[in-house]
């Protein structure tokens, strides 16, 4: 999924300005039935995908 993500960012550069606008703010995948990839129905999910961005934007900065 990181090199997808990495190769998104190549392919669009506004999703550069949006990660480098959203700062320090913790990004969240809101999606009720996944608690993997997102924050899950009440919120305990793991939120890989949110992480895997906010890690890809500290890489940009």
């Amino acid at each position: 999924m990181e090199e997808l993500f990495r190769t998104k960012i190549k392919q669009h550069p506004d999703i550069v300005v949006v990660l480098k606008e959203s700062g320090e703010r913790e990004l969240q995948k809101i999606y009720d039935t996944d608690y993997y990839w997102g924050t899950g129905h009440d919120g305990s999910g793991k939120n890989k995908m949110g992480k895997l961005w906010m890690k890809l934007r500290d890489e940009l900065q």
